[in-house]
């Protein structure tokens, strides 16, 4: 009896070590959000896609986000374009971007898109903070992506400024 106990007691204390390992992080979505933008210089936007690291030589496609054939929000001075691909971003990691705002005749360079990842030691779902790192053109950027769990994953947003 006393060595069923000694035995229940180690694996008890093994898989309570074993949940409270560190969780597996997912990288959250990449939103574009347009800050000091008039909704009418919005009115249509380019997206080129680009293979990573090429100086923007080697065009992969190019998609075409036009209001009208999607909705698009603002609150105070940011106006959000909607979720656009089947993973719910604008852009993904692994690729270069140029943004071209004809209207506004702008045009934005979003490169070297990286995640920081620091997974939490916690009990349960787990949980991350993961941070992205980017250059806007030429300047290096980094946006706190938050915590978050497994369940709950927020998009981060990439910041575009008139």
């Amino acid at each position: 009896m006393k060595r069923l106990a000694i035995g229940t007691f180690y694996f008890v204390l093994v898989a309570l070590i074993c949940s409270c390992g560190k969780t597996t992080c997912l990288n959250p979505g990449l939103h574009i959000t347009y800050r000091g933008f008039d909704t009418s210089l919005l009115s249509r936007v380019l997206v080129e896609q680009y293979t990573s690291n090429s100086n923007f030589t080697t065009l992969i496609g190019v998609s075409l986000y036009d209001t009208a054939n999607i909705v698009i929000s603002q609150s105070s001075d940011t106006v959000y374009m909607p979720k656009t691909d089947t993973s719910g971003t604008v852009i993904i990691p692994g690729y270069d971007y140029i943004i071209r705002i004809p209207a506004a005749s702008r045009t934005y360079k979003i490169s070297k898109i990286s995640y920081d990842q620091v997974k939490r030691k916690v009990s349960g779902n787990g949980g991350c903070t993961n941070n992205v790192s980017y250059y806007l053109d030429t300047i290096p950027h980094k946006v706190s992506g938050g915590s978050y769990s497994q369940t709950n994953l927020p998009p981060v947003n990439i910041v575009l400024e008139y």
